[in-house]
Parts: structure tokens; sequence; C-alpha cells
């Protein structure tokens, strides 16, 4: 058994897993407060997120879902 106050393997991933999804939280945040058009393109060239001004120039505000 792991000694009292020390990290095991599960959740250290769980809180980089948790950090992750607070970083990428605020990239979106980021992403949306700028008046430049912005998307997130995956390694297949697939759009997997796109900010509120690339919505309103390409999809007449309607976003992209992955």
């Amino acid at each position: 058994m792991p000694a009292e106050g020390s990290a095991t393997p599960q959740s250290e991933t769980s809180a980089l897993v948790s950090q992750l999804r607070q970083s990428l939280g605020l990239l979106r945040v980021a992403f949306d407060a700028t008046g430049e058009a912005m998307l997130i393109v995956d390694s297949e060239r697939q759009v997997r997120w796109v900010n509120q001004t690339a919505a309103e120039l390409w999809g007449g505000a309607v976003f992209l879902c992955a």
C-alpha cells in the first residue's frame, strides 16, 4: 500500500486530466473573447472546435461539432 500522502498512478492521472480539462476551458474562453476567427483542427484535418467569430463567418453562427 502507498504511504499516506503519496500519490498513486491513478490519482496522478486523474489530477493531470483535471488540469488538462481546466486548461482547455481557459483556452476556449480566450478564443471566444478574441475578435479573430479561430479554430482547432486535429491531425486528420477535421475541425474540432471553432470560436464564435469563426462560426459567424462560416456557418451563420452555427457551431461545428466533432
